[in-house]
């Protein structure tokens, strides 16, 4: 398990762009934002993982997740290709940079052997990457904190604006561009917090706080922070329901209230009662994306516009007419106009997949899965509008997702 334990760290530490560490200009800085490396790792683990040995390679091909990854890879390639006959000027870097991404789902193999070994099968995997993260955060805290003091950044890299020289301020405090993946270990931390005792509760409690102050304070994202807290009222629910439950009722309802704030929401309804009342302008650009990427769906729902993200030629057909619409920024609509039925099938598919591995295993689960479980699907569900995770921004999430619900098939 040594060697398995570096290869996953280093897996962990490529999709969290090094914490942003690494502050190189050129082609090696392109290969990690555009999740290059990150999909040869994967690729080189599934590699050695399926190849025949002595005592036989992962034998999947037969299997669901077999199948499945079969026909996500054959997607991927279809739209590529339909993309670069369609659009003659796009960037075919770009394109095959899109096909990386997606297909760090490779990782998926990887997460199913070393389930397989670890004595705790997906909680070892999730605990180590749990540690992982909270060294990353304590960097983006300490990064955050030393702006604030002194108005300059000691790793330019974790700049939310990607330039490296400016810095995004929201509520008086400085945005850095913390990973989506550290979500996961967030909620897991949280979970291992609820089902551990003793010296192990209080190390998941500092993790837990830490990880979640690095999303809250430093991220800022105001959706994101409504998803984590929500999937971790899910597992606290799962957890004391049943106990507490006028305690339970009572922090739902302060919840769902701080969440509302927090998102815009009640602003926003408020709002509607007003004369002159109009909604907030992120949430208008929000509404006009998603009408503009449903229509370029609507007229080619094969592969909507295709891989042609960040190419030059066609930033009229990414973003229309006013330049303001984003894909990232509608997640399921943006990215049905990106590669079309074939996202709605693998994205359905994965929704069911992961539904149906929680009711079969249920009842033979101990608390701690059945926390795990109905917190992803709780985390995918809020995510899927504003936040998806099978965007390029998203790096391991959704491989992560799906290795965590095969993971739980297998035990």
């Amino acid at each position: 398990m040594k060697y398995a334990n570096i290869y996953m760290a280093l897996v962990f530490l490529v999709a969290s762009k090094l914490f942003g560490l690494v502050n190189v200009e050129g082609l090696f800085n392109l290969l990690f934002s555009s999740n290059v490396l990150l999909f040869l790792l994967c690729f080189a683990g599934a590699l050695a993982v399926l190849l025949p040995r002595k005592k036989g390679g992962l034998k999947v091909f037969c299997s669901y997740i077999g199948n499945y990854f079969g026909f996500f890879l054959f997607s991927v390639l279809f739209v590529a290709l339909l993309t670069l006959i369609e659009f003659p000027f796009v960037d075919r870097f770009r394109v095959f940079a899109r096909c990386c991404s997606l297909l760090t789902l490779f990782f998926v193999f990887p997460a199913i052997a070393y389930c397989k070994q670890a004595p705790r099968g997906i909680i070892d995997l999730m605990t180590l990457f749990e540690k992982i993260a909270f060294l990353g955060c304590c960097l983006y805290i300490l990064n955050a904190l030393v702006f604030q003091v002194t108005g300059r950044m000691i790793f330019p890299g974790q700049s939310f604006l990607g330039d490296y020289e400016h810095a995004s301020v929201r509520y008086f405090l400085v945005r850095l561009s913390v990973p989506s993946i550290f979500d996961f270990t967030t909620i897991f931390a949280f979970i291992m917090l609820l089902t551990s005792e003793g010296r192990d509760r209080r190390m998941h409690l500092v993790t837990f706080t830490v990880e979640f102050c690095a999303i809250a304070f430093v991220a800022q994202s105001r959706a994101e922070i409504a998803a984590v807290v929500l999937s971790v009222f899910t597992a606290f629910i799962l957890r004391f329901g049943y106990e507490h439950p006028y305690l339970c009722l009572s922090a739902a309802g302060i919840g769902v209230l701080i969440i509302l704030a927090m998102t815009g929401v009640l602003s926003n309804i408020f709002g509607l009662f007003l004369v002159n009342g109009n909604l907030e302008q992120s949430t208008l650009i929000r509404v006009n994306s998603t009408h503009y990427y449903l229509s370029i769906f609507s007229q080619n729902p094969l592969i909507g516009f295709g891989f042609i993200a960040g190419t030059p030629s066609y930033y009229g057909v990414e973003h229309g007419l006013s330049g303001l619409a984003w894909t990232s920024d509608v997640g399921f609509v943006g990215q049905l106009a990106q590669w079309g039925v074939f996202f709605l099938i693998c994205y359905t598919f994965s929704i069911l997949r992961s539904i149906y591995v929680t009711v079969v295993h249920w009842g033979s689960s101990p608390v701690r899965l059945k926390c795990l479980m109905a917190a992803f699907l709780c985390y995918m569900a809020l995510t899927s509008y504003s936040l998806i995770i099978l965007s390029i921004v998203g790096g391991l999430c959704f491989p992560l997702f799906v290795a965590i619900y095969e993971c739980v098939s297998y035990e």
